[in-house]
C-alpha cells in the first residue's frame, strides 16, 4: 500500500491516493468494532448466517474450478489433449468462474445490507473519493487523514469541494513513529511520573514535527470543525492538546472528532437516528478518588432524570460486568472516570 499511496502523490492523484490510504485501513481490527451494535448477544442472526454459509461455499467452488484448472494446465504441459480442446475447455473455465463470482457478489452485496462490518470483513470495500466527500456535511469542515511512509508523513486534508496535502518531510516511520513509541508510550507503560513531567515537552516538539501551523495557516483557512483520522502511533496522541502558540491548543481553535478511518464514519453515518426515547446511565468515580466526578455525574443524573439503577457509583459498583450490562440497555452512556491505554489488549 504504501508503495501504491507514494506513487499517486507523486503523479498528483491525490484522490487516489487517499483512497488506497483508506483501502490500508478497511480491514484493520478497529474497523471491527461496530459490529457489537448487531451481535450485542455474541450471536450472528440466522440470517446473516445462512447468507455468510452460501458465500463460503461459492468461495470454495471458485476454489476447486481453479485448483481442476491448474491440474488441466499442467496436463497440457505434458502433451496431453488438443488444442481445439483446450481453447473450449478455457473457456468453459472462464465462463465458470466468471458465473460463480457474479452470483458470490451477489450474495454479498445482501450481506452487506444486513452488516456493512461483516461484510468488509471478507472482502474489501473502503469508500472511494466522492464516497468520503459526502461524509463531511459542512462547508467548515475538513477531513485530515494522517499517513506515514518509510520516509515521509502525509496529512490529507478534505474538504466537500477539494483535496490539498500537507507534508512532514523526513518524518517517516522510524523518525516519527518510532520516536513517538519511544518518547510517550514507553514512558507511559514503565513510568507514569517521568511520563507527566514531559507532556507538554514531547507535544510541543511534535507539533513541529507534523508543523501544525503550517497546516493551519496553508490548508484550514474558513475550517471550524475537524475529522481526524490518526495513523500508528498517533491514535495514541491527545492531538487536540497540540500547542498553536499564543497560550491556544488545536482543540481551542477547532471542534475535533476522531474516527478510526472513513470507512467506520461511515458506518456510523449509516446508523440512521435512534428513534425511540434516549435512555441514560452513568459510570462515576471508578477507582473513588475524584471527587468531582462524582459530582457532575450527579448533576447529569439529575438533567436526564437518570434512576440510580443506571448510575454506577465507585469501585464496587464499577465493575467490567456491570459496566457491561448498563451499556446494554441504554443509549446514552456517560463515563467519569481515570482511563488508561492498554497496549497489551
Amino acid at each position: 500500500y504504501e508503495n501504491m499511496v507514494q506513487a499517486c502523490i507523486n503523479a498528483g492523484q491525490l484522490e487516489k491516493a487517499i483512497e488506497t490510504v483508506e483501502r490500508s485501513r478497511s480491514k484493520r481490527l478497529v474497523d471491527l468494532m461496530a459490529s457489537n451494535d448487531l451481535y450485542q448477544p455474541g450471536e450472528i442472526p440466522p440470517e446473516v448466517k445462512d447468507l455468510l454459509q452460501q458465500y463460503e461455499d461459492l468461495q470454495q467452488q471458485i476454489d476447486q474450478e481453479r485448483s481442476q484448472n491448474n491440474s488441466s494446465n499442467n496436463r497440457e504441459l505434458m502433451g496431453v489433449g488438443s488444442s481445439t480442446k483446450d481453447r473450449a475447455a478455457f473457456q468453459a473455465y472462464n465462463e465458470a468462474i466468471a458465473s460463480l463470482e457474479a452470483e458470490k457478489q451477489q450474495i454479498w452485496e445482501q450481506l452487506r445490507r444486513l452488516d456493512p462490518v461483516l461484510a468488509g470483513e471478507i472482502q474489501v470495500s473502503a469508500p472511494d473519493f466522492c464516497a468520503m466527500q459526502k461524509l463531511i456535511d459542512q462547508p467548515t469542515t475538513a477531513i485530515l487523514s494522517f499517513y506515514t511512509t518509510s520516509k515521509d508523513t502525509y496529512i490529507f486534508v478534505l474538504r466537500q469541494n477539494q483535496i490539498t496535502l500537507h507534508t512532514c518531510t523526513g518524518q517517516g516511520t522510524e523518525t516519527l513513529q518510532s520516536w513517538i513509541f519511544q518518547n510517550w508510550l514507553i514512558p507511559y507503560i514503565e513510568d507514569g511520573s517521568a511520563w507527566q513531567s514531559q507532556i507538554s515537552v514531547f507535544l510541543s516538539e511534535l507539533a513541529q514535527r507534523l508543523q501544525i501551523n503550517d497546516l493551519i495557516s496553508q490548508h484550514l483557512g474558513n475550517i471550524t470543525e475537524l475529522i481526524v483520522v490518526p495513523h500508528l502511533a498517533l491514535h495514541q496522541i491527545p492531538l487536540a492538546a497540540l500547542p498553536i502558540g499564543n497560550g491556544q491548543y488545536l482543540g481551542d481553535k477547532f471542534l475535533i472528532r476522531y474516527t478510526a478511518s472513513c470507512q467506520v464514519l461511515e458506518f456510523c453515518n449509516e446508523r440512521g437516528e435512534v428513534r425511540e426515547q434516549l435512555t441514560y446511565g452513568t459510570v462515576e468515580d471508578a477507582t473513588e478518588d475524584l471527587p468531582f466526578a462524582s459530582f457532575e455525574g450527579e448533576q447529569i443524573a439529575r438533567l436526564y432524570n437518570i434512576p440510580e439503577s443506571d448510575r454506577l457509583k465507585g469501585r464496587s459498583q464499577c465493575t467490567k460486568s456491570n459496566y457491561s450490562q448498563l451499556a446494554s440497555r441504554v443509549q446514552v452512556l456517560h463515563s467519569s472516570h481515570h482511563a488508561q491505554s492498554r497496549l497489551d489488549e
